[in-house]
């Protein structure tokens, strides 16, 4: 997924607040798990969205929001992820569409 941004925290004791807008297209029995996750790696900020595709391919619309402490004052990215789960051969897949936006807000504590 190609759906991130960075922010740069003043203060280590406040919190950022991600926000994240997207659409997707989902094929036949693949199942999935939507997260909002701080760096590189899948490290989920926030609740999770989990989805399966039950028939010939189904899309909608996802927003999701999270809350991370900052706990330091350097650039920190914010990124969607799409963890596979279960899928029906070697080309399912969840793919993001259209338009997408996050959008990464530091809460003053």
């Amino acid at each position: 997924m190609n759906v991130g941004a960075g922010i740069t925290p003043t203060s280590q004791v406040n919190w950022i607040s991600a926000e994240l807008m997207s659409s997707y297209q989902a094929d036949a029995s693949t199942a999935g798990t939507f997260i909002i996750s701080r760096g590189t790696a899948p490290s989920s900020v926030g609740p999770s969205l989990t989805l399966i595709g039950n028939g010939p391919g189904i899309g909608g619309e996802i927003f999701m929001k999270g809350f991370d402490p900052a706990t330091t004052t350097t650039r920190a990215s914010y990124n969607l992820f799409c963890i596979l789960t279960a899928q029906t051969g070697g080309t399912s897949k969840i793919q993001v569409n259209g338009s997408q936006s996050i959008i990464l807000t530091e809460v003053m504590g």
